[in-house]
């Protein structure tokens, strides 16, 4: 079912000690799973204002209804548009963070993913259909790099947050072992973190 998805940013104005005020709002259309669930859908706001949000939009799966063509959308801090790209696939994404004017996202695919410029992320071999990933992005769309959960010993992606520097802090989950990787801003993996006896992460 396709239902309107809605962007917005509020600004505080200082001579309203209770007041605030819209500056502005912005209709998207995102494919929404019938249930309301919004697992594959992020936003995050950079150091410039740019809003961006990346989410589902068609191409969406019977049996995983939260995947499909991954769209994305960023908007300047008045409102206006700067940018919207659709990437055909059958993924979503779980959680962005912006740094330094780029945006690091980390979501899932089902079977393959394939960014233009990037070597296909493929589970075909794997016990998994569905795969997990990590990239930055700019605002025109560009993915700078992307990296597989798999090739960086990762399980599941869950969560994602970002420190002085740019270096990554990322939760991952597998059968067994819940853990925080560190990441350098170009994907590397730095080392991990394991989390005895903590479940799994949603947030960080």
């Amino acid at each position: 079912m396709k239902q309107p998805h809605l962007v917005f940013l509020l600004a505080f104005v200082p001579a309203f000690a209770q007041g605030q005020t819209l500056d502005w709002l912005r209709q998207m259309y995102l494919s929404v799973p019938s249930n309301g669930i919004f697992i594959s859908t992020a936003l995050a706001v950079d150091d410039q204002g740019h809003a961006a949000v990346i989410g589902t939009n068609g191409n969406l799966d019977q049996a995983y209804p939260g995947l499909g063509n991954l769209a994305w959308h960023v908007y300047a801090s008045d409102g206006q548009s700067i940018d919207s790209t659709v990437f055909p696939a059958k993924a979503g994404a779980s959680d962005m963070v912006a740094y330094d004017g780029s945006f690091f996202i980390v979501g899932q695919y089902l079977d393959s993913l394939h960014f233009p410029g990037h070597p296909l992320l493929s589970t075909v071999g794997q016990i998994e259909s569905i795969g997990h990933f990590i990239c930055r992005m700019e605002a025109d769309g560009t993915v700078t790099w992307v990296k597989d959960a798999t090739g960086l010993g990762l399980g599941t992606l869950a969560a994602l947050a970002v420190g002085p520097g740019g270096t990554l802090y990322v939760a991952s989950v597998d059968q067994q072992n819940t853990l925080v990787a560190r990441l350098a801003p170009d994907g590397t993996l730095l080392d991990t973190w394991p989390m005895t006896g903590v479940g799994r992460i949603s947030d960080i």
